[in-house]
């Protein structure tokens, strides 16, 4: 099942790469904002992303959830030139309708994958392959273009908010390794992050800025939805975080006291109502992340990615035995935290892969203990006060227990971590940036000068 990558492929890849630069020389040539001399680093670094993924994927590994996304897809595209009205259906067909059609693309593969959300990425694959003609190194170009553009937006805002650490902020958004090739290429992780990154847009122009108000919303909606068809659990931790996030600033030119206490229920109403939506409307029909049935869910990813481990030779970790109440999970938060930050250990490397992220979790482990001691008092004061730190260490800390608790091998870890890591960082680079710190009398800064020539 794993593709070819001829001649051809690689021609139309460096094609399209010359195109896509051109085109974004073109939109960014009357550009003056100041972080738009990182623009091409950026793209640049999310490109050799999506090489150094398609290496890995049909070099090293030779399958994956990847090859099964872009098969279906390819399934699709070829029906599409013998069926062409049957194909428009088909794409419009709900999963659990797909058995009723003459054409059924993930009838073959029926096991443990979850196929709702599995048909719900290939239709978006097959977009990508169609354009790419049939090419799965096309195709994970492209993917990793699409996912720079929603991050760039993330990240540009984040900039004005924080200009002395746009070239920090580099780091998290684009140039944490691991991250970068597992969100780079034909996988869910990769739209998520820039879906991720949409969202940060999206929110900042609605309700910081106050501007851009029909593509704030427009990319909004566009950005729930992908989320909402391709991992609607992260929409669990993500809705309630970004309404703390966007809160104060909403009832801050509010004078009257009971005016903000109503927004502040009228918030909380909104993410009630949007739980209650996603898990009980949109959900009905894939009860596998039912909040009711979440216990069962998370027993069973443990179950499947142990079993995936031990078949591919990846490395399996474990919590120790886990009570399935509230305050067995509780118990379990500090060693999920530590296996989703700062896990694998170098002595716990058995594959190349993971010597990768063996390494970044010891730099990562560093940067925060090197950080908090540095910060002292004023670490958990930013935590508190600011607006943006507080949100993003709560859904990286929310986020880590879950995948954490989930994930069980550290191949699956490594991309379902990515939203979490990226935030992590954010929160403890702004935290630095916000303390009146110079950069230049510390190492990290200096390595990072030095890179970017600055």
């Amino acid at each position: 099942m794993v593709p070819n990558i001829g001649l051809f492929d690689i021609c139309l890849g460096f094609f399209y790469l010359f195109i896509i630069y051109y085109l974004f020389y073109l939109f960014n040539r009357k550009n003056t904002n100041f972080e738009q001399k990182w623009f091409y680093y950026a793209l640049s670094a999310k490109v050799v992303g999506a090489i150094l993924f398609v290496a890995i994927s049909v070099f090293y590994y030779e399958g994956g959830d990847t090859f099964l996304y872009f098969k279906i897809a390819e399934d699709v595209r070829h029906h599409l030139f013998t069926n062409f009205s049957g194909t428009i259906k088909l794409l419009f067909t709900p999963y659990h309708q797909l058995s009723d059609l003459p054409f059924n693309p993930l009838e073959q593969f029926n096991y443990y994958y979850e196929r709702n959300t599995t048909w719900a990425f290939s239709r978006v694959t097959f977009l990508f392959d169609l354009i790419s003609f049939g090419s799965y190194w096309v195709s994970s170009l492209l993917f990793s273009v699409i996912s720079f553009i929603g991050l760039w937006l993330g990240y540009t805002s984040f900039c004005r908010l924080y200009p002395k650490a746009s070239k920090y902020m580099l780091i998290p958004f684009f140039l944490v390794p691991t991250s970068l090739i597992w969100s780079s290429g034909i996988l869910k992780d990769t739209l998520i992050q820039g879906a991720i990154g949409v969202l940060i847009f999206s929110f900042s122009n609605l309700f910081i800025f106050r501007k851009k108000w029909f593509p704030g919303i427009l990319l909004l909606v566009i950005a729930l939805f992908l989320i909402l068809f391709i991992k609607p659990f992260l929409l669990y931790v993500l809705i309630p975080c970004f309404f703390i996030w966007i809160l104060p600033y909403m009832v801050q030119p509010v004078k009257n006291l009971m005016l903000k206490w109503g927004i502040s229920f009228l918030t909380i109403i909104v993410i009630v109502g949007a739980g209650y939506f996603i898990n009980s409307v949109y959900l009905e029909k894939s009860s596998k992340y039912k909040l009711e049935n979440m216990v069962h869910t998370i027993k069973g990813f443990q179950l499947d990615h142990t079993m995936n481990a031990v078949v591919k030779d990846q490395s399996v970790y474990t919590l120790g035995d886990i009570s399935f109440t509230f305050w067995g999970i509780i118990k379990k938060l500090p060693e999920a935290i530590n296996v989703t930050f700062f896990r694998p250990y170098l002595w716990e490397v058995n594959n190349l892969p993971m010597l990768l992220e063996a390494i970044q979790s010891l730099i990562l482990l560093i940067i925060f203990f090197y950080s908090v001691i540095v910060l002292n008092k004023q670490f958990l004061k930013r935590i508190i006060n600011n607006h943006e730190v507080r949100f993003m260490m709560l859904f990286a800390v929310v986020f880590s227990v879950l995948t954490g608790i989930t994930s069980y091998n550290f191949g699956a870890l490594s991309r379902f971590k990515i939203p979490a890591v990226m935030f992590f960082l954010l929160s403890i680079i702004i935290c630095y940036a916000t303390s009146g710190k110079n950069y230049k009398t510390n190492f990290i800064a200096k390595y990072i000068s030095k890179i970017f020539n600055i």
